[in-house]
């Protein structure tokens, strides 16, 4: 759903004529709706509402209030002084925040690999007798 407004009502028909029931996207046809707000849709052309004067757009002129220290005035505007009423003031804790203690970094390496001791001819010859012994007994031998 989209809302366009359109500075002349007769824009608004032409709108109208040229877009309503078009298909969009190969999905739905659009939908076109005038919503008027007491204006005629087929009067005579009136130009734009004229542009208010700046004053008029800024509003109420600002509430001027003298400066103690110098006698100079200070202008206030009504919606920051609202601003400032509305402000709360949050006063610091009293107890400090408590910081929690540093991590101590550890040294990132290859936590996969366990390296063995290194092992001796003696200690590799009783690997291999034991192994042969191993294959004996369960009848594996005759290759």
């Amino acid at each position: 759903m989209a809302v366009v407004s359109f500075a002349r009502p007769s824009d608004a028909m032409l709108a109208k004529q040229k877009y309503d029931g078009k298909v969009v996207d190969g999905r739905r046809p659009l939908k076109i709706e005038l919503i008027t707000e007491g204006t005629q849709l087929y009067g005579a052309q009136t130009g734009p509402p004229p542009t208010p004067s700046l004053l008029n757009r800024i509003g109420n002129p600002a509430k001027t209030q003298p400066s103690a220290a110098n006698g100079v005035t200070s202008t206030i505007f009504p919606h920051a002084q609202k601003a400032r009423s509305q402000m709360q003031i949050v006063p610091p804790p009293n107890a400090a925040i408590p910081v929690p203690p540093r991590r101590i970094r550890q040294k990132k390496g290859p936590k996969r690999i366990k390296k063995r001791a290194a092992i001796t001819i003696d200690q590799l010859d009783k690997e291999m007798e034991d192994y042969r012994a191993a294959a004996d007994m369960s009848g594996l031998t005759g290759i």
